[in-house]
């Protein structure tokens, strides 16, 4: 098939506008609801709760809109009555699952008539249905993928007291020492998890891990509890932030603490931070794994006990193919760069499809930069491909432009053939990020996980020496 028609077929088989039967895998960090759909206005109450949970978690929150006709279609597809719905981001990209259930009063906490969050007993309700009746939709709205911070804890015996105060004045030391917040507050959630490891028996199932949590964390502020709990998982929640939501990026101290707890019980740990307080959220939901499970890119791992940190990669270490081009603001420059980067991918094995999304993701990031950026300026684009990825920045090295109005003015179809530009990128590529500043320029971001045929001589130089680009 011609490249052309094949970048068409793409642009097809990326509109999620079919919902299809599909067996629950279980086990996904996951939000849920219950809703009747014969009570009035419950249909637009879930789906106003479920676009605001996503936007709070997207990489680029204009895009929910495309989501909204998705999430109707969901609930057009069942019959009228009571349905159990979840968001799920195991794969970055946020999918809806949907089904009927035969339940008398509606499980969880209310949000209005006939909508309730159904955090409590759903499990068991959905164990007695036949699975196959439910339905799944592709939202096309990403999430960050997460970086792995896994530190060794500090010395346990120096901690302060428990007050939160005392906490963060530890992690504004770790600050000072150069780490970020992020970094800083993982290091502390770490201590407390070895100050706790070393008090009490942490057991080895996730309901011991789960209540040392809930006490460790009460103890500090918090109103932790359990949800749920199997012999390999735990589901808590929390309604009162220890640290008065301050950052997100303070969930890290949380998550720590949880997987220290969980990897020492274990050997590794696996935890999610479903909603958070600090994000705006309702409450926090922190779901965590003990089990060898797949890794999920917007999880956060943890072994024990720590691997200790390996040797830096030297630049000249590792096979890893990289292009960068600063490019005049004219559209001729557009096939130019798709066919130098069809070239490098093609290479090192980059199988038709992948090959094509990306390429095809790329002329829509040139086109947006082109379009918007201001007259004259120049634009740079950088391509880095590594053993299972290839990161993209589009630079528009110029005044800039507001991708925020951007995002939601191109929320055309991604089938359309004018002004799907954005919509398009979050359909082809695992990761969309902007970061704009006036009179500095925009940076498009996009991340691609590829499919490779490893027969080719470059693609095996490459297996043997890997250097991945970061994240």
């Amino acid at each position: 098939m011609p490249r052309r028609e094949r970048r068409k077929a793409l642009r097809q088989r990326h509109i999620p506008t079919q919902a299809s039967n599909l067996r629950l895998r279980g086990k996904n960090p996951a939000m849920e609801w219950c809703v009747d759909t014969r009570v009035p206005a419950a249909r637009s109450l879930i789906e106003e709760d479920i676009c605001a949970h996503l936007g709070r978690h997207a990489t680029e929150p204009g895009v929910v809109e495309l989501a909204r006709p998705l999430i109707r279609q969901a609930l057009d597809t069942l019959p009228a009555g009571t349905l159990w719905l979840s968001v799920e981001w195991e794969d970055q990209h946020g999918r809806l699952r949907a089904r009927q259930i035969d339940v008398g009063n509606l499980p969880g906490a209310e949000l209005g008539p006939g909508v309730t969050r159904a955090h409590d007993a759903i499990g068991d309700l959905l164990r007695d249905h036949d699975e196959a009746d439910a339905i799944m939709v592709s939202l096309n709205v990403a999430r960050f993928a997460q970086q792995d911070i896994d530190p060794g804890p500090g010395d346990p015996d120096v901690l302060p007291d428990e007050r939160p105060a005392h906490l963060l004045g530890l992690v504004a030391a770790e600050i000072s020492d150069g780490h970020s917040l992020e970094e800083a507050a993982a290091r502390v959630g770490a201590t407390v998890a070895e100050r706790e490891a070393r008090r009490s028996d942490v057991g080895s199932d996730a309901a011991a891990v789960a209540d040392l949590m809930v006490e460790t964390e009460r103890r500090l502020g918090g109103d932790f509890e359990v949800v749920s709990v199997a012999a390999d998982r735990a589901v808590l929640r929390n309604r009162r932030c220890p640290f008065g939501r301050t950052s997100p990026a303070m969930c890290r101290f949380t998550s720590a603490l949880a997987g220290g707890l969980g990897a020492r019980a274990a050997g590794q740990a696996e935890v999610n931070v479903v909603e958070s307080l600090a994000a705006g959220d309702h409450e926090c939901r922190v779901v965590v794994e003990l089990s060898n499970s797949p890794r999920r890119p917007v999880s956060h791992h943890y072994r024990w006990p720590p691997i200790p940190d390996e040797e830096p990669v030297k630049p000249n270490r590792g096979f890893q193919v990289t292009l960068s081009m600063q490019l005049p603001r004219d559209r001729l420059s557009v096939p130019v760069t798709r066919h130098l980067i069809r070239a490098a991918m093609r290479e090192v094995g980059v199988i038709d499809d992948d090959a094509d999304a990306v390429e095809l993701a790329i002329t829509e990031a040139c086109a947006n930069v082109i379009d918007h950026s201001g007259p004259g300026d120049a634009y740079e684009v950088s391509f880095t491909l590594g053993t299972a990825a290839c990161h993209i920045r589009v630079i528009d090295v110029g005044r800039g432009f507001d991708h925020r109005a951007l995002s939601v003015r191109d929320m055309a179809a991604t089938d359309a053939e004018h002004g799907r530009g954005v919509a398009l990128m979050h359909a082809l590529v695992d990761q969309v990020r902007f970061e704009s500043e006036p009179e500095r320029g925009t940076v498009v971001h996009l991340v691609k996980l590829l499919h490779f045929d490893d027969s080719s001589t470059a693609r095996r130089l490459m297996l043997e020496n890997p250097q991945d680009p970061p994240a």
